[in-house]
C-alpha cells in the first residue's frame, strides 16, 4: 500500500468517526495507528537514508586535489631558499626585509586551493 493510499484510508476512518460524532472503534483505532506507524517508519527510513548520503558526501575530498611533491612553479632565476624568518619579520611590520620570493611561493601554493588562506602558506619539503 502506498503512502497516499494509507493517508486516504486514514482520512476515511477519521471522516467516518467525525460524521457519526463518535470516537474510533477498536478496529478503526488499530488500523489508523498501523497506517500512522507505517508512514512514520518510512519517513524515518528516508531521513536515515538522507543522513547516510550526507555522511558519505562528507567523506569524499572537498575541493581540488594537487599532486604532492611537485615544487611550486616560481621564477627560475638564482636558486633561493624559503625563509620563515623573513616571513615572520615582514608580518610583524619590518619594512626592511625582502619577501618577494616568499610571497611568490605563497601565491603559487594558494592557486591550488578553493578558499584563499587567512594566513601565509609555507611549503614543507620532505627530503
Amino acid at each position: 500500500m502506498t503512502r497516499s493510499e494509507r493517508i486516504a484510508r486514514m482520512e476515511n476512518i477519521l471522516k467516518g468517526a467525525q460524521d457519526g460524532k463518535r470516537l474510533f472503534t477498536e478496529p478503526e483505532a488499530k488500523e489508523f495507528d498501523a497506517h500512522k506507524n507505517s508512514i512514520e517508519r518510512a519517513d524515518n527510513a528516508a531521513t536515515i537514508g538522507e543522513l547516510e548520503q550526507q555522511r558519505a558526501a562528507l567523506k569524499r575530498p572537498q575541493g581540488a586535489l594537487r599532486e604532492v611533491g611537485k615544487p611550486p612553479a616560481v621564477s627560475g632565476g638564482k636558486e633561493r631558499k624559503f625563509s620563515l624568518r623573513n616571513v615572520m619579520r615582514a608580518l610583524s611590520g619590518d619594512a626592511n626585509v625582502d619577501v618577494g620570493y616568499e610571497k611568490e611561493v605563497h601565491a603559487e601554493l594558494s592557486r591550488y586551493r578553493q578558499k584563499s588562506p587567512e594566513g601565509f602558506l609555507i611549503p614543507i619539503r620532505l627530503s
